[in-house]
């Protein structure tokens, strides 16, 4: 699997490296910190290719504790995800919907499914968070 580490460094002067360890036996995909720098969400899928089951992990930045997964566990690759500029929710594409959850809680606000192509590839929320934009790649 893939270990995720934030490197301290010049540009964070008086922050200790913290190492969040693996993003579970995996290979990664993505990763992205809160707006507020809080917290870390990254996604990982099962086998090469995201072939099968994968998830979206969510841990503390600065202690490196896991704080969870999102819905227990997808059971479908993630095609993306991304913070609401509030912090307050992550969005999730996977098995041909988006879903969005609460980040403080992890529980499943609203699922939305996609019908034109397997998934989403990519998510992202408008400055004012009223607008989750999603691409698609369509099958013809």
């Amino acid at each position: 699997g893939w270990t995720a580490y934030l490197p301290g460094g010049p540009e964070l002067e008086g922050q200790a490296p913290v190492n969040i360890g693996p993003l579970l036996p995996a290979y990664a995909h993505g990763i992205a910190f809160s707006p507020d720098g809080s917290k870390l969400a990254g996604t990982h899928a099962f086998t090469p290719g995201f072939t099968t089951a994968a998830g979206l992990g969510v841990w503390d930045a600065a202690t490196g504790k896991r704080l969870g997964t999102l819905g227990g566990g997808l059971n479908a690759p993630v095609g993306g995800f991304a913070w609401s500029p509030d912090g307050a929710e992550l969005a999730v594409a996977a098995g041909g919907a988006v879903t969005r959850y609460d980040a403080a809680t992890r529980k499943e606000l609203r699922r939305l499914p996609i019908d034109r192509g397997p998934s989403a590839t990519a998510l992202a929320w408008s400055a004012d968070g009223r607008t989750l934009a999603a691409a698609v790649q369509e099958w013809e």
